[in-house]
Order: C-alpha cells, then structure tokens, then sequence
C-alpha cells in the first residue's frame, strides 16, 4: 500500500489528466497500482455525488488519511502474568549466556 502522500500526487496528477503511464514512470509506482487508486477515487465520488454530499465533503474524503483495518480484533494487554513470564524466560536465557561465557 502507498503513503498518503504519494496516493494524493497520483490523484491531482490523473485529475490534471496526466496519463496512467506518465505518473507510473515518474513516480516509480506500477501502472496498475495507479489505476487502482484512480479508479477507487472516482468511484468514492461518484457514490459521494450520488448521495448527494457537498464539495468540501468530496474534497475530505478524497484527500483523507488512510485508515488500515486491524490485522486482530483486539488490543493485546500485558498481564502481570504475561509480565512475569517474560521476566523469566530472560533470566533464563541470562543465565544461559554467563554460563557460556564461563566455560570459555
């Protein structure tokens, strides 16, 4: 996935009508890559025209921030358990360590 920043040349650079393999050169993205987001973006604002959303909305979401989904559903917390479990295996492998370093 790009960065916003670069998403965001891609779309001012199609919406000036510089072509799909002008900007894939320059930027050093593939061609389908920049199709992809061309594509995306006309139709978040053909739905956003259709619903009938003003300019400063379409002008939000077209330029908005990339929000990535979660790979789990969850926060993991750390649990004293957890804590002190982890306490212990690095002691171990401490220990482990000084004793290889005393047999040499």
């Amino acid at each position: 996935m790009l960065d916003y920043l670069t998403k965001r040349l891609i779309i001012d650079a199609k919406r000036n009508g510089e072509s799909t393999r002008s900007i894939s050169k320059r930027m050093g993205v593939n061609r389908e890559t920049v199709s992809k987001y061309w594509s995306r973006t006309q139709k978040e604002l053909h739905d956003l025209e259709r619903m009938g959303v003003d300019e400063r909305m379409i002008q939000e979401k077209l330029y908005a921030t990339p929000r990535y989904k979660s790979r789990c559903g969850h926060r993991r917390k750390v649990t004293p358990e957890l804590e002190n479990r982890l306490l212990e295996l690095i002691n171990r492998e401490n220990r482990k360590s000084s004793n290889l370093k005393d047999d040499t």
